[in-house]
């Protein structure tokens, strides 16, 4: 089964489909001091959903900036080992918390190419 399109962008990087799309989510930083907070979520996905990735921006709670690989694919090495890792990157929204079609575009790109990564979890 193919990715979902409705409600979703469709951008092609290197002659393959990708579709993009914004959802805000919520979380508990810390269950002891009743510190919550929001992320805007930036979802990539391929229509074969190898490549899935959520880029957390916008946040209310400074932090590291990581990228969630959830697909197989990423790091231009083929194959990515099973469950979700989150991996630190460098930060892509504007500072009025503005995604674009060209910072997608970036993002595919620096999930492709090849090179060693940092992991958080």
């Amino acid at each position: 089964m193919g990715a979902l399109k409705k409600k979703r962008r469709k951008i092609i990087v290197n002659n393959i489909e990708y579709y993009w799309y914004i959802t805000e989510e919520f979380y508990c930083h810390s269950f002891d001091d009743n510190n919550f907070g929001a992320y805007k979520y930036l979802t990539i996905t391929s229509e074969d959903k190898k490549f899935i990735v959520k880029y957390p921006f916008c946040k209310s709670i400074d932090s590291d900036n990581f990228i969630e690989v959830i697909g197989q694919m990423f790091g231009g090495d083929g194959e990515w080992r099973d469950g979700v890792q989150r991996v630190i990157c460098q930060k892509w929204e504007t500072k009025q918390c503005i995604i674009t079609p060209s910072i997608v575009e970036k993002i595919i790109k620096w999930c492709l190419r090849d090179k060693i990564n940092e992991f958080i979890d």
